[in-house]
């Protein structure tokens, strides 16, 4: 259970970095103790099973016996014998059985409850829909007429009329807080749906495309950093072996956690619980760059990617990021000035649209202008 919640509440991580496998080894790991601790109960219920058919026989044997020697004094008749007998038999018979159910009701009810929360969830890529496969995506993304909403009686957390971003472009999403920022990006990474409009990518709705292709193509870097019990070696490749520890190594010197790493006797295999539970802020998002930093996608939707960081470590990521994204589709959340200069597009979003979009010298003129009205009055 406890690994079906992890995955079940971690669920956009665990599909953002495609760590089915890792999971899928886990739970085979699960199922094989499952299977020894069943082995063991049903020994239980076979001992149980047998004492209680051992004291029904003793039951009987007590019962002929007492019953016979009042038969002799006549106190007793034959067809009492009988009675007697056949009513210790209906008594002691349910005894037998009385083991086995406890135990398998304890079973049955603590599997059914893990079964319901993900029998209720959505599935990837069901076997009733035939997606299309598209291993390899550019990054040409439009939206049209989109809305959406987190509940049907709420306005819409975004609407877009209209929106292109070529293939390799790279954009800042600029806004106040709750204004649909974060939303917009789930949408373009497929994690969600559009009610109203469509969302295509390289001329295709979203929704006909694979997604396992999808997670395959794009990296959402979520503003929730969440990591999983393990080691920091799993958290960050979930066990790909092709990715060497020098290159490991070499990503978490660039993102900050070279200290981390080098003060711990573990290394790449120090400890992580639940939630990385004992890691700051700024560590946990070191990390979920460095996932980033070693993945091969095309498209890099990156919300607040440098919001815990120090000026320092930022300013090493910035240049680590030119680079990484040169060819890549990249479109980022973020408050902070100096990520802007990986962009040449930016778009503003208030109360849940679009209000300006534009280069990026052009806009950042035009709110310091606003500022300057602002601040003059």
């Amino acid at each position: 259970n406890r690994l079906c919640n992890e995955v079940a509440y971690n669920l956009e991580s665990v599909k953002v970095t495609q760590s089915y496998g890792f999971f899928e080894k886990q739970w085979n790991d699960i199922n094989v103790i499952n299977a020894n601790v069943s082995t063991r109960q049903r020994y239980l219920v076979n001992a149980l099973t047998q004492w209680a058919m051992s004291m029904q026989q003793l039951a009987y044997v007590i019962t002929i016996t007492v019953a016979t020697y009042a038969a002799f004094e006549g106190k007793m008749t034959m067809g009492g014998i009988i009675a007697l007998n056949i009513l210790v038999s209906r008594t002691l018979a349910p005894m037998t059985r009385l083991s086995s159910l406890f135990i398998r009701w304890a079973q049955v009810k603590s599997s059914l409850k893990g079964l319901e929360s993900i029998a209720q969830g959505e599935q990837d890529d069901p076997i009733t829909q035939k997606k299309l496969r598209r291993p390899q995506l550019k990054g040409h993304l439009s939206l049209q007429n989109v809305e959406y909403s987190y509940e049907k009686e709420v306005d819409p957390a975004i609407q877009i009329g209209k929106l292109t971003i070529r293939a390799g472009e790279k954009v800042a999403i600029l806004g106040p807080n709750g204004s649909g920022k974060s939303t917009l990006l789930k949408l373009l990474s497929g994690l969600y749906f559009t009610q109203k409009g469509e969302i295509k990518c390289d001329g295709l709705d979203m929704r006909q495309i694979s997604e396992r292709d999808l997670r395959r193509n794009i990296n959402y870097f979520t503003q929730e950093v969440n990591l999983f019990n393990g080691t920091l070696r799993q958290n960050i490749t979930f066990d790909d072996t092709e990715i060497s520890d020098d290159v490991i190594i070499d990503v978490l010197q660039q993102t900050g956690l070279g200290g981390l790493l080098s003060s711990h006797p573990h290394g790449l295999d120090l400890p992580i619980k639940d939630g990385g539970i004992g890691l700051s802020v700024g560590q946990k998002q070191s990390v979920q760059i460095a996932r980033m930093l070693l993945g091969k996608h095309n498209i890099l939707l990156l919300d607040e990617p440098t919001a815990s960081l120090d000026p320092n470590i930022e300013a090493r990521l910035i240049q680590r990021l030119k680079q990484f994204s040169r060819d890549k589709t990249l479109i980022l959340v973020t408050h902070r000035m100096p990520i802007l200069e990986l962009v040449d597009r930016i778009i503003v979003i208030s109360n849940s649209r679009i209000t300006a979009d534009g280069s990026r010298d052009e806009i950042l003129q035009r709110i310091q202008q606003v500022q300057k009205k602002e601040n003059g009055s």
